[in-house]
């Protein structure tokens, strides 16, 4: 009888202390030795095929039905339970069967289910069978890409056909945290002191402006929070009812909160409703912000879904983003914020179904500042979702004239390229929030430019400004800043921006010299153009047109047409010519780009003078009158024309040109004007203008 009772509470001891039977095994899980081969492809997660055995369900393995999923156990086991989670998004079905083996040779079926629409969560029991591999058959989806998608598997022996797999337990939880409102998800990110009671926002709400209702949270005797109604007259929201929570613990008995490791909490009009929030971090202890995080309630800022954008100061300027109510509102903030020298910004949504903030659109957006001047002289925008980018903007400031207070986003050209390109998991990086969550890894900063210039894109579009006047003219407000974006991507009325098509992306994102224009030219492009709207009246006056008519990657014809009729009055063709490329290494590159310049305008002086006295009284063109009296009389922007070395060069290009076909009007017959016109079509303007001057 003795003997009985000890045995009876040895197993009683074993099975918890508390009568209950041990949770079963789950053989097929990686940290149990399991190993999964078929899939070689996952979505939505870090990880690395194959994360439909690591436990979690973010992620999904997936693969073609043409290619099973096989699970291989570290030992042979017996079992009667297989369970997964199919992945069913937009209502994806699987038909599929299970099959077991001891020695992935001679399989056995044990469970099938090939008609119907299985989808979600899946259970099969099936008689106790001993083996070592679990197959999984695929044979049919609705899945256009006739692919299947496994978020996670198990395999157990279960005797009572009651209990639940610790597989089945973790993914009801999973669901029922899953289906929270996006209020709730908002919540939980914020952390559990976030909100305000009934009568913590009655309270903040009475005390007179300028007071805090504190809070002491650990009993220290110094308040971890900070409760009052925010008077600064930048807000345009009334009242704005704030709860500041101090992370750091180093807020003063005053109740004052800072910017380096405390959260803002906005509430609107004090209904009790958290309308925005702003989380600051200090990751180095230096006393400064290092991060900031903005949080956005569902349909506030791009879509039906909780979002937050991750800001660092990579450079640890001290500068971040200006924000107004608590948000970042692009007209009023975007000139108030930094995007200068290095930084790194990222914006997520909040996927339900992966439980996981997410990268999308503009997921990042880097910003370098190549030589520690406190300005960026390359800024690099990523649009994609995931892991995944679908196109990048890099924009440089090719002649490095940026200054961090007169010209502080002076980019002068940009790649443009579509295409689909991956980020390896050993040049991402992730964000913990505060409530020690992380979001899905993005792209790290440090990586962006080779990653950017070394992807497998699909095509490529070159975008130079033309006359160093980078803005949006349509608005009063924003014509007076260039764009923080880089160039050729925000929606401009107005041309002189040079575009040049790399369709097949033959060139990779090269640069070439072109003598003939005395340019910088994307290598590969097929075509280029330049809308001229000399006059910035929103009209195109006249038409510049590139090709490249051999396929040899250069361009070998330029064409102008005065009056934009589509009937060219001057075309060059320089057949079978080869070009220099030109590397951007940033500090060599810049030299020779000022060069060129410099060059282009001495040369361009030497024509345009010599054209002139040969022409004695040449009729005064409509270029040369706007950038002579024009400019200055009634364009806003004419002084900084007059002072970029870019614009003057493409004014006197124009000029130059109008100029040339005046003289061919007249002197054409002459018996020097073949000379002439092959140094001029040579763009060896200097020569051209010694062949012309000693002419009567």
């Amino acid at each position: 009888m003795v003997r009985l009772t000890l045995s009876l509470l040895v197993l009683w001891l074993v099975a918890g202390c508390a009568g209950a039977a041990p949770e079963p095994t789950n053989y097929a899980l990686a940290s149990n030795g399991a190993t999964i081969t078929g899939p070689t492809n996952c979505s939505s997660c870090a990880g690395q095929p194959p994360i439909a055995n690591d436990g979690s369900f973010h992620g999904f393995a997936w693969a073609y039905l043409r290619t099973p999923t096989v699970v291989r156990f570290a030992e042979p086991q017996t079992i009667n339970v297989v369970e997964m989670l199919l992945h069913d998004q937009r209502a994806r079905w699987y038909q599929y069967r299970v099959q077991v083996s001891e020695d992935a040779k001679d399989w056995q079926t044990v469970a099938e289910h090939t008609t119907g629409r299985p989808r979600g969560w899946r259970s099969m029991r099936f008689k106790p069978t001993r083996c070592r591999f679990v197959k999984l058959v695929f044979t049919g989806t609705n899945v256009p890409a006739q692919s299947y998608h496994v978020v996670e598997i198990g395999a157990f022996h279960i005797a009572n056909s009651a209990t639940r797999s610790p597989l089945h337990k973790a993914y009801e939880a999973w669901e029922k945290h899953r289906k929270r409102t996006s209020y709730e998800v908002l919540l939980h990110y914020l952390g559990p002191n976030a909100a305000m009671t009934a009568e913590q926002r009655r309270r903040a709400m009475a005390l007179p402006r300028g007071e805090r209702a504190l809070i002491d949270l650990d009993g220290d005797g110094d308040p971890d929070i900070a409760d009052f109604v925010d008077t600064d007259p930048k807000h345009t929201v009334r009242p704005m009812l704030v709860r500041a929570i101090d992370d750091d613990d180093d807020m003063g008995a005053d109740g004052a909160p800072d910017l380096d490791s405390d959260l803002y909490i906005a509430d609107w009009r004090g209904n009790g409703r958290i309308d925005r929030a702003v989380d600051y971090w200090d990751h180095d202890g230096d006393g400064d912000g290092d991060r900031m995080d903005i949080y956005y309630p569902p349909n506030t800022w791009h879509g039906n879904y909780v979002e937050v954008v991750v800001i660092r100061d990579v450079g640890d300027d001290n500068k971040m983003w200006w924000t107004r109510n608590y948000e970042y509102q692009q007209g009023p903030c975007q000139w108030k914020s930094d995007f200068n020298g290095d930084e790194a910004f990222c914006m997520f949504y909040y996927d339900t179904a992966l439980d996981q903030f997410v990268p999308h659109l503009e997921a990042p957006f880097t910003h370098h500042d190549l030589d520690d001047d406190g300005v960026s002289e390359l800024t690099i925008q990523f649009l994609g979702r995931g892991s995944t980018l679908t196109s990048i903007r890099l924009s440089y400031d090719a002649d490095n004239d940026s200054h961090p207070t007169r010209r502080r986003r002076d980019y002068d050209f940009s790649f443009n390229c579509t295409g689909t390109l991956p980020v390896p998991a050993d040049k991402s990086t992730s964000d913990l929030l505060r409530t020690g969550d992380s979001t899905q890894p993005w792209l790290d900063w440090a990586y962006a430019p080779d990653l950017a210039r070394g992807g497998e894109w699909r095509s490529c579009r070159l975008c130079w400004d033309e006359v160093d006047h980078n803005v949006n003219p349509a608005s009063k407000h924003e014509r007076d800043h260039e764009r923080w974006e880089g160039v050729g991507g925000y929606a401009m009325r107005e041309g002189n921006k040079r575009w040049e098509t790399d369709a097949d992306y033959s060139g990779r994102m090269q640069l070439y010299y072109w003598p003939a224009d005395r340019r910088l030219h994307l290598f590969g492009a097929e075509t280029g153009y330049i809308a001229i709207d000399y006059n910035h009246d929103y009209k195109v006056d006249a038409h510049i047109r590139y090709k490249d008519e051999d396929g040899d990657g250069f361009f070998d014809y330029y064409s102008y047409d005065a009056d934009n009729d589509k009937r060219p009055e001057h075309v060059v063709r320089t057949p079978g010519a080869k070009c220099e490329l030109v590397p951007i290494n940033y500090d060599q590159f810049v030299i020779r780009y000022r060069k060129w310049v410099q060059g282009a305008l001495s040369e361009n002086a030497d024509i345009i003078t010599a054209l002139t006295s040969a022409l004695g009284a040449p009729e005064r063109s409509p270029v040369e009158d706007w950038w002579r009296r024009g400019r200055l009389e009634g364009f806003y922007a004419g002084k900084k024309l007059g002072s970029s070395a870019e614009a003057r060069r493409y004014y006197q290009d124009l000029i130059r040109e109008e100029l040339f076909l005046q003289a061919r009007e007249q002197f054409s017959t002459q018996p020097w004007w073949a000379e002439f016109l092959e140094a001029y079509d040579a763009a060896q303007y200097s020569r051209a203008a010694g062949i012309l001057t000693p002419r009567p």
